[in-house]
């Protein structure tokens, strides 16, 4: 009897402990609670203005690099097209060749070879290529006007600078290209010199940036003199 009395009296004592450790726990939790409660009344439409400052500001700053990105893609794609393009014209103008050769002695060589390859062409044939060749002079020029201005939209708006830079090494392209002897006599020295027929920036920019660093002398005839 006395030792069921004992532990009785253990198992009441540990029931009790744990009663006040549970009571104890619960009152830390309805603190807590509370605490949370006053911090949320205090500051939780702070907190939620701020939040919602962040995430507008992130949406804004994501929405303008999706746009910038998708310039950038709509931009390489026109530039890519110009280049084909030019690689079009060269394929379907076998004769008009000498137009894409901008080495001097590689130039010459080109149009004595077309020379002789048309000397049995009757004057309807070489007014029809003479036509041709402008028409294909045109498309280089205005590839070229194109690749300018996508370069200057891009070197005030590009950032980074990445499309900038892109564009720069394309209008090197063009720097080497436009340095031919027919095409820089189409550009002043033609009865309709195509200076004239692009956009002030473009003319200003192959002024100072091509003209100036091209040496080769304009040819007036091509390959139809001496025909």
């Amino acid at each position: 009897m006395i030792v069921r009395g004992n532990v009785m009296k253990r198992n009441q004592g540990s029931q009790t402990s744990q009663g006040n450790s549970t009571t104890g726990i619960g009152m830390q939790v309805t603190k807590r609670r509370s605490t949370f409660s006053k911090l949320y009344e205090a500051y939780g439409a702070n907190l939620l203005s701020a939040s919602a400052i962040i995430i507008s500001l992130y949406t804004l700053y994501d929405s303008n690099n999706t746009q910038i990105y998708l310039a950038a893609v709509d931009s390489l794609k026109t530039e890519y097209s110009l280049y084909q393009q030019q690689v079009a014209l060269q394929h379907d103008n076998p004769l008009l060749t000498y137009l894409f050769t901008s080495i001097s002695e590689d130039y010459f060589n080109t149009r004595a070879k077309i020379r002789d390859a048309i000397s049995k062409f009757s004057t309807k044939e070489l007014i029809t290529l003479s036509l041709q060749e402008r028409a294909v002079v045109n498309s280089i020029y205005t590839a070229y006007e194109g690749t300018f201005y996508q370069w200057q939209v891009a070197s005030q708006a590009d950032e980074k600078q990445t499309l900038t830079n892109l564009f720069e090494e394309h209008l090197s392209y063009f720097r080497t290209a436009l340095c031919n002897s027919r095409l820089v006599w189409y550009w002043s020295n033609s009865d309709a010199p195509f200076r004239l027929t692009l956009g002030t920036d473009a003319v200003s920019y192959y002024e100072r940036k091509i003209k100036g660093s091209c040496a080769v002398a304009p040819d007036p005839t091509g390959p139809f003199g001496d025909q």
